[in-house]
């Protein structure tokens, strides 16, 4: 549950912590875990793009040190596998061969891809993984833009965009893309995912206590010795050196999404980096949603969902976890809304 609070974080505190304005851990190591003579290790790692992080528990140091150590070999694979910057992944294999031909791919790929198909169809068509065509077109990728695109440009790129142009054949573990123009960016489930993939491996070895910090996509298992929960605050939008909500985050995860980190600067006006696949512009709705599910996959994919849309546009009936949503909205007022499949109804929660 999340407790609102206006606290001020000082720099250094702030620094030490976080990355920007990404949620971050407030007390990341009890005492109780030395007086119990837990061995902690925090281990953090560069890929995807971004650093990584796991903060973990166990009495055995060289079995917490393995487990950390084949959590980071899966994250380093299935960047590997995923990323759209890599010339030798699967991901852009498949963006090079669009509308031409199929690509024999990882199951990995296949398995993300059909999820990503589903995330699509259960949030009305918001959340889709072909949105790169209109990344470039704004600029956010290796290319200079120096002149606002026009509504029939942004038209053109949105016929390419829709994912609806992904063919995937199981049985054959071949991917394709129907439109020549169309390509993949998996940068709003990959992390997500990923995180799902590395707290599988530790719970496999035996870590019940652990915290994955994945660039704001937070997995969170068990909790430090005598603790109830990983204590994790959300930095306002607006001022970094505040934040808006605190919380014990328990075998949860935590996403959070905004545009105020990642921008392109276009005729000197700012755009951010999360763009709506329905207008075909960066989305101006929120300053930033932040996400509580039990899966990682799942709050990565609706943080950015409800960042370009909103709340109420989602076909969350398709949801089967309970889910918390902070949002923060261009005005800057923030609405908290809880959903509950059993009941199968959402609200907004008077915070």
């Amino acid at each position: 549950m999340l407790k609102f609070s206006n606290r001020h974080i000082s720099r250094r505190a702030f620094l030490k912590n976080s990355s920007l304005a990404l949620p971050f851990i407030l007390f990341p190591q009890s005492l109780s875990a030395i007086l119990l003579k837990e061995q902690f290790i925090h281990r953090t790692a560069f890929a995807m793009g971004t650093t990584v992080s796991i903060q973990a528990y166990h009495p055995e140091r060289m079995l917490l040190q393995q487990a950390l150590s084949k959590a980071f070999d899966e994250l380093y694979r299935l960047d590997n596998l995923l990323s759209g910057y890599k010339n030798e992944s699967d991901i852009s294999a498949i963006n090079r061969s669009a509308g031409t031909s199929d690509i024999h791919v990882h199951a990995d790929v296949i398995e993300i891809l059909q999820k990503t198909i589903q995330y699509s169809k259960e949030t009305n068509g918001i959340f889709d993984c072909t949105i790169e065509p209109l990344m470039k077109l704004w600029g956010f990728r290796n290319t200079t833009v120096t002149k606002i695109p026009s509504d029939s440009e942004i038209q053109s790129t949105l016929d390419a965009v829709g994912y609806k142009n992904i063919s995937v054949d199981e049985k054959e573990n071949s991917v394709g893309l129907l439109n020549q123009y169309s390509s993949i960016d998996l940068g709003g489930i990959a992390v997500g995912y990923t995180v799902d993939k590395m707290a599988a491996i530790l719970k496999s070895e035996g870590i019940e206590s652990a915290l994955i910090n994945h660039s704001g996509d937070l997995f969170a298992i068990g909790a430090p010795p005598e603790l109830d929960g990983w204590k994790i605050g959300i930095p306002s939008p607006t001022n970094q050196s505040e934040f808006i909500a605190e919380l014990n985050l328990k075998n949860q995860s935590l996403s959070t999404s905004g545009s105020y980190e990642k921008f392109t600067e276009i005729e000197f006006q700012k755009f951010g980096h999360i763009v709506d696949s329905f207008s075909g512009k960066p989305a101006t709705r929120n300053l930033s949603v932040s996400v509580i599910s039990n899966m990682s996959i799942t709050s990565d994919v609706l943080s950015t969902a409800i960042f370009c849309q909103e709340f109420a546009m989602l076909n969350l009936k398709k949801f089967q976890e309970q889910l918390e949503v902070l949002v923060v909205d261009h005005r800057n007022d923030i609405k908290h809304f809880h959903y509950n499949p059993t009941e199968q109804s959402s609200y907004l929660v008077e915070s």
